[in-house]
This record gives structure tokens, C-alpha cells and sequence, in this order.
């Protein structure tokens, strides 16, 4: 497996920070909670699981809490590679305005790790809700200095951060949703010097594929139908590397159906594609349970 297809499906496969609860503008009382249980995989023998709890704290104030882990079969003789993700997230509405905040960690300690924080504002509609979005992540990586024979002199750690700006907008018709989201990067140190001979004299498998799922932007369009309480969403995003400037395209097909009055299953089936690699198609289940 290359190093750029890993970073594609660990790219995938964190969330990093799942959404809050997407009625949070809409409940009309406090106590009332969601909980979630998602696990995806696919053909590359990549896995993950994520659990995340939403609470409603009053009619306007929704709290979040989400965990994840991710784990990538890498070549015989290399270490496993492995990523945890946290979030913690606060959604409150003024009415038809609203603002969400939420921080989050995500990373391998020792290699990589990144943390950040975002903050949006949203305004709500009886048709759409529009969004305007502000991201800044902080990084970490371990570089462990060799001498001429390979044996560690030294380890330091390197540091760089990025800002971003994204939008999201989100409609709604009588039996029918839609949705456009985007996002663009800049980071404090060109990402393009994690391909250079010195990066992968200095850091681990671990830490360059890590490093290899930044990307320069991200964009995505979605479609749905839905009938009674089961819907059927397509979605297709695409982004760009900021290390080596390939293109990542996805398509996923999601469906939602209720197994009770308080639990819904969400299966999700969906495809990679990265310039001059093979595709990655993955598959995921997703159980939210719901109550007061």
C-alpha cells in the first residue's frame, strides 16, 4: 500500500469532530439526548469506530461529546497505523440566527498530533440554513534524528498551524434536501517539504502518511429523498493534497431507516479515488439512538 492511498483513508475514515446533533436549532426542551455508534471499514483492511452523545441543555443549547479510532494495515515488518479523535462541541440558537463552537484533537501521539478549533454562524430558514465558518488547527509532528548507521541522536518536535474559511448551505423541500459545503487552508509551512528526502529521513511511516491527508481544499454537493421517517442521500466531494497536489474524489450513498421509535440505522456505502491510485471502496453502519 503507497503512502499517499493510507493517508486517503485515514482521511476518510476520522471525523475528527462529529456534526452536533442536526435538530439542535429545532427541539423544543431541554433533556433530550442522542447517542451514537458508527464503525466503517474498507477493502484496504482500514477500520474505525466513533461514538458521539448530544444533549439538549435548553430549548436553544445543544452540548456534544464524540470519541474515534482508526486503525490501517500497513506493509509487513511496519507498524500498525493508528489515529484518535476527540470533540467536544456547543451548538446554541438566538432564534433564526445561531452560532456552534467546538474544539478537537486528532493524531497519533509521538508522531503527529493536531488539535484545533472552529467556530460558525449560522442563519435558519423555513427552506435553507446557510453557514460561514472559521477554522484554526495547531500541529505537532516528532522528528527523530539518526545518525549515519540509523541509531537515534536525537528527537525534536516541529511545530505548524493552518487557518481555514468554509461555507455550507443546506435546503430543504417537502420530500426532498440538498446541500453545498466547501473549505480552503493555508498552512504556516508549505506541506510539500513532507516529500522532500530529509522528511522521510526524519520522520516515521506514521507521521508522513499522517501528515499526507492535509489537504488544500474540500468541497462537497449532496442530494436527498426522503418518504415518512426513511431517506436516501447521495453525496460527492472532492479536495486537493496540499503535499503532493493530487485530487481525492468520494461518492457516498447513505440511507436512514428507523428500527424503532428511538433508534435509527444509517448504512453508508461509498468509493475513493485519488490521482493515479486504485480506488478505495469503503462501507460503514451508524446507530443513533434518541430520548429525553
Amino acid at each position: 500500500m503507497s503512502m499517499r492511498k493510507a493517508a486517503q483513508l485515514v482521511c476518510c475514515l476520522v471525523l475528527g469532530c462529529l456534526p452536533l446533533h442536526p435538530g439542535a436549532a429545532e427541539q423544543d426542551s431541554g433533556g433530550q439526548w442522542a447517542l451514537l455508534l458508527a464503525l466503517q471499514g474498507d477493502n484496504e483492511d482500514a477500520r474505525a469506530v466513533q461514538a458521539g452523545l448530544s444533549y439538549a441543555l435548553s430549548a436553544a443549547s445543544w452540548v456534544s461529546l464524540d470519541a474515534g479510532v482508526t486503525r490501517q494495515a500497513t506493509p509487513p515488518g511496519e507498524a500498525t497505523l493508528r489515529s484518535r479523535a476527540l470533540g467536544l462541541g456547543l451548538d446554541h440558537n438566538f432564534g433564526r440566527m445561531g452560532l456552534q463552537l467546538s474544539a478537537d484533537y486528532w493524531g497519533d501521539p509521538g508522531e503527529l498530533v493536531r488539535t484545533g478549533i472552529r467556530g460558525s454562524v449560522y442563519h435558519r430558514g423555513e427552506f435553507a440554513r446557510l453557514d460561514l465558518l472559521g477554522i484554526y488547527r495547531d500541529y505537532e509532528l516528532t522528528a527523530r534524528i539518526p545518525d549515519d548507521e540509523g541509531n537515534l541522536l536525537d528527537e525534536r518536535e516541529l511545530g505548524m498551524h493552518s487557518t481555514g474559511l468554509g461555507f455550507g448551505a443546506r435546503f430543504y423541500g417537502d420530500s426532498w434536501f440538498g446541500g453545498l459545503r466547501g473549505a480552503w487552508f493555508d498552512f504556516s509551512r508549505d506541506p510539500k517539504v513532507f516529500r522532500s528526502r530529509t522528511a522521510f529521513r526524519v520522520l516515521s511511516l506514521s507521521a508522513l502518511t499522517l501528515a499526507n491527508s492535509f489537504l488544500d481544499y474540500r468541497a462537497e454537493a449532496s442530494l436527498g429523498f426522503e418518504w415518512g421517517l426513511r431517506s436516501l442521500e447521495f453525496e460527492l466531494s472532492a479536495g486537493r493534497s496540499a503535499v503532493d497536489d493530487a485530487r481525492v474524489r468520494t461518492v457516498t450513498l447513505y440511507y436512514v431507516t428507523p428500527l424503532s421509535e428511538r433508534l435509527d440505522l444509517e448504512v453508508s456505502l461509498g468509493r475513493n479515488d485519488s490521482e493515479g491510485l486504485d480506488n478505495a471502496v469503503f462501507a460503514g453502519l451508524a446507530l443513533s439512538w434518541f430520548g429525553r
